[in-house]
C-alpha cells in the first residue's frame, strides 16, 4: 500500500495481481464536504459470456452517492456498458448505457426508482 499526500488530500493506492493484476484503487478525500471518491480497476470480469475490463467509480458526499460500473473492451478500452446508480436526498435513479462500437451507437435507459423514464 502506498500513501501519498496531495494538496492536503490523502491518496491511497492498493494493487495486487488479472491481466497483470486483480485490483488497483485510488481513494481521494473530498474537503471541505467530508466525503470521498474512489477509482477501482477490478481487472477482468465476465459480461454476457465475454471477458471485459471492469472499472468502478464511487463518490460519497453529504447526501449524495454515485456509483458507476464501466465495462470496457480489454484491448481497446472502449466502453461496452455503463451502469450508474445515483442516490440523493430526494430519491434514486439508475442509468444504463449500452455501447455498440461497430455501429457508433449508444442506447441510454434511465430509471427513477424502479420506474423506467427513458
Amino acid at each position: 500500500m502506498i500513501i501519498i499526500f496531495l494538496f492536503c488530500n490523502i491518496l491511497i493506492i492498493h494493487d495486487t495481481n488479472s491481466y497483470g493484476y486483480e485490483r488497483e484503487s485510488i481513494t481521494y478525500v473530498i474537503k471541505p464536504l467530508g466525503g470521498e471518491a474512489e477509482y477501482s480497476d477490478l481487472g477482468l470480469t465476465d459480461l454476457e459470456g465475454r471477458k471485459v475490463k471492469l472499472t468502478v467509480f464511487k463518490t460519497h458526499v453529504l447526501g449524495f452517492k454515485d456509483t458507476e460500473k464501466i465495462y470496457s473492451d480489454q484491448e481497446t478500452f472502449l466502453p461496452i456498458r455503463v451502469e450508474r446508480d445515483v442516490r440523493k436526498w430526494l430519491g434514486r435513479e439508475s442509468i444504463i448505457e449500452e455501447y455498440d462500437q461497430s455501429a457508433f451507437k449508444v442506447t441510454i435507459t434511465k430509471f427513477k426508482g424502479k420506474k423506467k423514464i427513458s
